[in-house]
């Protein structure tokens, strides 16, 4: 396995964000960013978000020691980054 059982186990909880399980378990990595992009909300996006505004997404890859350890792809409303 790449990741600890440990790590593993916090991911899968889901409450805490990967960067913060990366830096407590004192693994040294680092982020590739593959794409940024604008898409639609898709009805489940509009659900959990309650709106239908364009998301911003962000897909990446986190690196430890020249492996591939998790691939992910965070979506958020572009409402979230615009000054009221």
């Amino acid at each position: 396995s790449r990741c600890s059982d440990r790590v593993i186990n916090k991911l899968l909880e889901g409450k805490t964000t990967t960067g913060r399980i990366m830096n407590e378990s004192g693994h040294e990595t680092i982020r590739i960013i593959s794409g940024i992009s604008l898409m639609k909300a898709t009805p489940i996006l509009t659900e959990l978000f309650k709106t239908t505004d364009d998301m911003l997404t962000r897909e990446y890859s986190i690196i430890h020691k020249g492996k591939i350890v998790i691939w992910t792809k965070e979506v958020y409303p572009l409402s979230y980054f615009k000054e009221w």
